[in-house]
């Protein structure tokens, strides 16, 4: 048995590939046909809500259907989004299994019961998608870690240009800025952008001493009134 599987080692390889292929093709229609995690987790929320719903409306008839027609709309799309590329992809695979047979039937692994076959499928999945959601997981941990250095480091950036110039910048700073101040901040910033002014030009700060000296004038005008 041993030897005869030695043998046929390039047909296990191919049993290899179709695992792999298949799995491959389960995430692509996953991706492009499924439904999102995170549209996934809005739209199962969205049903316990229904659910809440529905309980509160128990002494309103009308009321009760319309929920539950909502929530049977909201479940059949769901299940819609996440059977269907299962059912494609399983129909593929047992497509791609009846072309491979009829090439290799005559080789000992395929004269095997057909349950054989899921067993290395099964396994390559677990492997391939478990290795996919790690990916993604450190990936998108990564860029929350990264977005919140970003945030700091542009928050220190205007600390550091704050504690230099002697101004009080906070951030949101630029809310309270009057209309016409908010306007001038715009067009400095697109006239920089185009490289009509020097680049380095603090545009903030300028706008912020210009703030600090209007404010000033005020109060001068309320102490003179």
């Amino acid at each position: 048995m041993v030897a005869t599987i030695a043998a046929e080692l390039p047909q296990y390889l191919i049993v290899l590939a179709v695992c792999v292929g298949m799995t491959t093709i389960s995430q692509l229609f996953r991706h492009f046909f499924g439904m999102k995690p995170e549209k996934s987790m809005a739209m199962q929320q969205r049903l316990r809500e229904l659910q809440e719903e529905m309980m509160a409306a128990r002494d309103d008839p009308e009321t009760l259907a319309a929920i539950q027609q909502e929530a049977m709309s909201t479940y059949r799309t769901t299940m819609r989004k996440q059977l269907i590329p299962s059912c494609i992809s399983s129909l593929l695979f047992l497509g791609i299994w009846w072309v491979v047979g009829s090439l290799f039937g005559d080789y000992y692994f395929f004269n095997q019961p057909t349950w054989t076959f899921f067993i290395p499928y099964l396994m390559f999945s677990l492997v391939i998608n478990g290795g996919i959601f790690l990916v993604r997981y450190l990936i998108r941990k990564s860029r929350k870690k990264r977005g919140v250095l970003e945030e700091d480091d542009e928050f220190q950036a205007t600390m550091d240009r704050s504690m230099k110039s002697g101004l009080n910048f906070r951030p949101g700073w630029d809310a309270n800025l009057s209309p016409e101040l908010r306007q001038m901040k715009s067009d400095l910033e697109q006239k920089k952008a185009r490289g009509e002014i020097p680049q380095d030009i603090d545009i903030d700060e300028e706008i912020q001493q210009m703030s600090d000296d209007d404010e000033k004038k005020d109060w001068k005008k309320r102490l003179e009134s």
